[in-house]
């Protein structure tokens, strides 16, 4: 019961906050419905390779992007979870540039998420697909 009491009250002090903007949400390491909105999570049809995505529609076979199959990878599969912008980019540069370890967390699901996709073994896994020459 004192625990609680003291679990409550620094909730009171210290509302949980969007990881992204700040603003209070529900829980902890959650956000907020715009920045979650903003999530450029990757489904559909996508790249067997590297993870990026397609236009089209998926068939029984695996699909590539012109980049694998002018410069086949190192790995056999590989998947992402989200692109790299918006609220998924804010994330990484936080984890990367600011120390922000509390995103890992939630990255979780993002990771599980991309994992069902495969039946077998993954050779190379990421959350954010990369895209671009910026940091």
């Amino acid at each position: 019961m004192k625990i609680t009491a003291i679990q409550s009250a620094l909730r009171i002090l210290y509302p949980a906050r969007c990881l992204i903007c700040g603003e209070i949400v529900e829980s902890d390491f959650g956000l907020c419905a715009p920045c979650w909105g903003d999530m450029p999570f990757l489904d559909g049809l996508a790249c067997d390779c590297c993870g990026a995505p397609l236009i089209g529609v998926s068939f029984d076979w695996a699909e590539t992007c012109d980049d694998c199959l002018a410069q086949p990878r190192p790995w056999a599969k590989g998947r992402a979870a989200l692109l790299y912008q918006g609220s998924a980019r804010k994330l990484v540069l936080g984890l990367k540039h600011g120390d922000r370890t509390d995103v890992v967390r939630p990255a979780r699901g993002g990771y599980c998420r991309a994992v069902k996709i495969f039946s077998q073994k993954i050779a190379c896994l990421s959350l954010f697909l990369y895209t671009g020459a910026d940091s």
